[in-house]
């Protein structure tokens, strides 16, 4: 019996001694120390916890010298609820659905306030890359490209490739990798490979992912730029071109390149930046080693850039293209192709001393039609029983001055000339005769500025005219046209015209009045305001009457100025006694007669219900959007007739 009761207590002890190793073996082995210091506090599992995503995370705090009530952790600065007492010392802590991230722990000792970090990185494997590309330069040298995805947990990449079955550890510019292969590297760039297959391995410590990438040679080429290249000859309008291309190019890349050809002229306002001219080169063969191209350009004596650019024609990347190789020269001079082309009624006269002096203006040709130096043109004049006048216009102006000129018609040829000729045909001018040209002439010529860059013309108008031509130009000497003269033709049923033009620069008008071959030559603006100046613009006006009758007379005026949105029309208001010059005042003997007529271009109205035998003074006021104003010299005295 004594055998048998002590049989069964060494089981019982021994079955004990197994559930305690078995829960030793299962619980965390703690150190006393946090991160090699011993203050009491630790945490399990030490070092750096990686959590793979989508995985808990299952972390102790230990306390060595209190119990485990005392234990506290933190996720930054909060506090974590949810732990749960494992023995006396310990605390777990299980957290789910942590989100990628870097994240600080802290177990904290709440009664000595000692605290161990511990960090937790929350991160999955690799992701897959999206822009591994590669590069040729001139299939010389090659550099394989891609970017990081954004991640915690930093990868580490291998590139292999199939052709060479070496692994290439690549450099890294921040989230760029690299690796690059020339003739010198080890392995060698492979010149002569129709395709590269690669395998990329990424490795983190949540795990490895491969991908692999098959790269067309011919597509990822760029190549050098031409060179030697020259403008061996030029022409009037040509160039012809030579160049070459290197040795790789022609011997080593399928399909060869295309070219890029442009031009810039240097010359003139062409010359901006990104104003380049396009050329066709598509027939150009793909892999000479010399090229000789004719270019065929717009204008003569002109300095002229060209830039060529190459690319694999079995690239369809337009960042692929090479850096251009330029050549500057200039193409060869040659005569004038056209004489300029003269305006109908632009002319301008006048008569000193009883001399007749005309100005005649013309069309200039653009800078780009001068082709050669010393430019001007060549103006012949025959004055009838003289012999022909041959002048050039000062300073190159566009225009001309005919001094003694004679009183009739005078028929003037203009030719554009420089220093390798005239042009072959010239232009024909016809001044009509003085008689002809006043008979015809515009009147009351208005120019009005309404700012902004618009302009409203009006004109009283002429009967029997076939259209008129308005001109106008920049306004750099005051009615002379000294550079560009520009035009347009109305019909003769007009009377008033808008242009708009640039507001950065002040234009001046003249108008003329076209029947057949004869013109009343320029009129400029008799009235010349702006919509600034208006209100304070009093314009000459001449009051007048025809013969009185006993209760009535027709009174009229001529006024210099029409401006149809300003002036709503006239008022005239006669007075009895008032002395010359006087204003009609209401409170006179015999009181105030007032008339109104509308329309800008009223020129006449009715007086009635005067007196017989009576002396009145007149006065003249316009109405207009601003209100009545009275023009102080337009007045006139008459006396009506007796019964």
């Amino acid at each position: 019996m004594e055998a048998g009761r002590g049989s069964v207590s060494g089981t019982w002890t021994a079955w004990w001694w197994c559930v305690a190793l078995a829960w030793l073996a299962g619980a965390p082995r703690v150190s006393s120390s946090c991160h090699g210091v011993n203050i009491s506090v630790s945490v399990a599992p030490a070092g750096i916890i990686f959590v793979p995503h989508g995985e808990p995370l299952e972390i102790y705090c230990v306390n060595e010298i209190s119990t485990a009530d005392d234990l506290q952790m933190y996720l930054g600065a909060v506090p974590i609820e949810s732990g749960e007492i494992v023995n006396s010392t310990t605390k777990r802590f299980y957290l789910e659905n942590l989100k990628k991230g870097a994240y600080t722990f802290y177990c904290s000792n709440q009664s000595t306030k000692k605290k161990c970090t511990s960090r937790v990185l929350v991160d999955s494997p690799p992701s897959n890359i999206s822009d591994f590309g590669c590069l040729s330069q001139n299939l010389e040298s090659m550099n394989c490209s891609w970017t990081s995805p954004e991640t915690y947990s930093t990868p580490q990449y291998s590139l292999s490739l199939s052709v060479t079955n070496t692994a290439c550890v690549p450099r890294r510019n921040g989230k760029i990798y690299s690796c690059y292969w020339d003739s010198h590297s080890a392995p060698r760039y492979r010149q002569m490979e129709d395709d590269f297959y690669f395998v990329l391995e990424a490795c983190n410590h949540f795990g490895c992912i491969q991908q692999n990438f098959t790269i067309n040679h011919a597509s990822i080429v760029q190549p050098a730029p031409p060179e030697l290249l020259r403008a061996v000859s030029t022409g009037a309008h040509s160039v012809d071109l030579t160049w070459h291309l290197s040795h790789n190019l022609v011997d080593l890349l399928p399909g060869g390149v295309t070219h890029k050809i442009q031009y810039q002229i240097l010359n003139y306002n062409d010359a901006s930046p990104g104003c380049f001219h396009t050329v066709d080169a598509s027939f150009l063969p793909t892999n000479n080693r010399t090229y000789r191209f004719t270019l065929y350009l717009p204008y003569a004596h002109t300095s002229y850039m060209v830039r060529i650019w190459l690319k694999s024609r079995n690239s369809a990347d337009d960042k692929l293209w090479s850096d251009f190789q330029q050549v500057q020269f200039s193409t060869d001079s040659e005569k004038p192709q056209r004489p300029p082309a003269t305006v109908a009624g632009a002319f301008e006269q006048a008569l000193f001393d009883g001399n007749r002096i005309v100005y005649v203006y013309w069309e200039p040709l653009e800078e780009t039609e001068r082709a050669g130096d010393n430019f001007t043109y060549t103006v012949i004049v025959p004055f009838h029983s003289q012999a022909s006048l041959t002048l050039e216009p000062t300073n190159n102006n566009n225009y001309v001055v005919l001094k003694n000129a004679p009183s009739g018609a005078i028929d003037v040829s203009i030719l554009s000339t420089n220093a390798m000729g005239s042009s072959v045909n010239s232009s024909h001018f016809y001044v009509p005769a003085i008689q002809d040209s006043v008979a015809i002439t515009v009147n009351s010529f208005t120019q009005f500025d309404e700012g902004k860059g618009k302009y409203q013309l009006s004109w009283m108008p002429r009967e029997s005219v076939d259209n008129y031509t308005l001109l106008w130009c920049e306004r750099v000497v005051t009615r002379v046209c000294t550079g560009r003269i520009f035009s347009t033709v109305l019909q003769a049923n007009t009377n008033t015209h808008q242009v708009e033009l640039s507001v950065n620069k002040p234009y001046q008008f003249a108008i003329s009045a076209n029947k057949g071959a004869k013109s009343s030559g320029m009129t400029w603006p008799s009235c010349d305001v702006s919509r600034e100046t208006i209100p304070l613009y009093s314009p000459s006006i001449k009051l007048d009457y025809e013969q009185p009758g006993p209760t009535s007379v027709k009174i009229t005026w001529s006024s210099a100025c029409l401006i149809p949105d300003v002036i709503k029309g006239y008022e005239v208001r006669c007075c009895r006694g008032a002395s010359a010059g006087a204003a009609c005042e209401a409170g006179e003997a015999g009181g105030v007669r007032t008339w109104r007529v509308e329309g800008a271009r009223a020129a006449h109205l009715l007086a009635t219900e005067l007196s017989p035998s009576t002396t009145y003074l007149c006065t003249l006021a316009l109405n207009t959007t601003y209100g009545l104003k009275p023009i102080a010299h337009a007045f006139t005295r008459l006396t009506t007739a007796s019964i």
